[in-house]
C-alpha cells in the first residue's frame, strides 16, 4: 500500500515500500522493492599531470555479493573544468560497497567525476 516509503524484505518478499530514495553524504540511492538499487553521486580526484591517479567511492549504499558480484554496472562520467583535458575516467576494484575511480589528465586540476553504480540490493 506504500509506494514511497522505506523498502525492505523478508526472505525475499518486499515487505515495505515499492520505491525509497535516499541521500547520503556519499551520495544519493533508489532502491526498489523487487532488489534493484541504483547509486550515484560524485567523487572528487586531484590528478597528478599526465599521469593516471585514483580516488576511492564509498557507495551510498552497499549492495549484495562479496566482491561487488552483484554489480551489474558502474560507469564514471568527469565533468568540465576549464583549462584542461580529462583523457580517461573509469573505475576499478569494485566491492559490494565501493570501487577506485581513476582519471587520466593534464592538469592537477581538482575533478569531480559523477559516478553510477547500479545493482542489487537483496
Amino acid at each position: 500500500s506504500n509506494i514511497l516509503d522505506y523498502v525492505s524484505q523478508a526472505s525475499g518478499v518486499p515487505t515495505g515500500g515499492l520505491v525509497e530514495h535516499v541521500t547520503t553524504a556519499n551520495g544519493r540511492f533508489t532502491r526498489f522493492a523487487d532488489g534493484t538499487q541504483i547509486c550515484w553521486g560524485d567523487v572528487n580526484v586531484t590528478p597528478v599531470a599526465n599521469t593516471p591517479t585514483s580516488a576511492p567511492w564509498v557507495f551510498p549504499a552497499a549492495f549484495t555479493g562479496a566482491g561487488g558480484s552483484d554489480l551489474a554496472i558502474v560507469v564514471t562520467h568527469n565533468s568540465t573544468v576549464p583549462g584542461s583535458t580529462v583523457l580517461e575516467a573509469s573505475f576499478g576494484n569494485p566491492t559490494a560497497t565501493g570501487a577506485d575511480i581513476f582519471i587520466y589528465r593534464t592538469s592537477t586540476t581538482l575533478t569531480f567525476v559523477r559516478c553510477v553504480a547500479i545493482g542489487r540490493w537483496f
